[in-house]
């Protein structure tokens, strides 16, 4: 569950950063995503909210939202991620694994990011 937790905040603390070549530090606070079964539930990074869901086997959905660019990852209650990256969407989305404690992260790993080929497992 931490790894979880730190993947999330690391997408949150990416998506932060501006495109000038400058970051700006993280900001935290708490981001409610009510799960769905048998659904995938869209978050927005950049605005801190859910942006939608769908049903896991909706394929028409599922297309849909793979053109979208509104939403930065997505979470399916049988513990999946998707990152608007890949075979998941049209993004430019990615996550990382570091051992790293998220409060001492001040820069974003430059390489190691898994681009989804499907969705990520993380457990």
């Amino acid at each position: 569950m931490k790894q979880l937790l730190f993947c999330i905040l690391t997408l949150a603390w990416l998506a932060s950063c501006q495109d000038d070549g400058k970051q700006s530090r993280y900001t935290t606070g708490d981001l409610n995503v009510p799960l769905t079964a048998d659904a995938w539930t869209f978050v927005s990074l950049e605005t801190g909210s859910v942006v939608g869901s769908c049903l896991q086997n909706d394929s028409i959905a599922l297309a849909d939202w793979h053109e979208r660019l509104d939403w930065d990852v997505a979470f399916s209650p049988d513990g999946h991620i998707r990152t608007n990256s890949g075979l998941s969407g049209k993004g430019k989305g990615g996550i990382v694994s570091t051992s790293a404690a998220f409060d001492v992260v001040d820069v974003a790993p430059e390489s190691d990011y898994v681009i989804d080929n499907d969705t990520v497992d993380v457990w």
